[in-house]
């Protein structure tokens, strides 16, 4: 049988359970929402990453025939 105290006790430990499970529930949205924007930027950074790495081979092509050029100008 359960007194008043008993199954105010009770009543206090499913609250403050209640209340670290909405805790936990909203921890979870918080870190999904996170995770789902972390995978964006990942994204976008291996984007950007491979356009500057496109941007350098072109630079060096560049580079190479204009260095090319000046080693026939000095052969000539």
């Amino acid at each position: 049988r359960m007194d008043g105290r008993n199954k105010k006790g009770l009543d206090d430990q499913v609250n403050v359970l209640t209340a670290k499970v909405d805790d936990l529930i909203q921890t979870c949205g918080r870190l999904q929402n996170e995770n789902q924007q972390l995978s964006l930027e990942k994204t976008e950074l291996a984007k950007s990453r491979e356009e500057l790495l496109n941007r350098n081979r072109e630079a060096k092509r560049k580079i190479d025939k204009v260095v090319e050029r000046l080693r026939g100008l000095e052969a000539g």
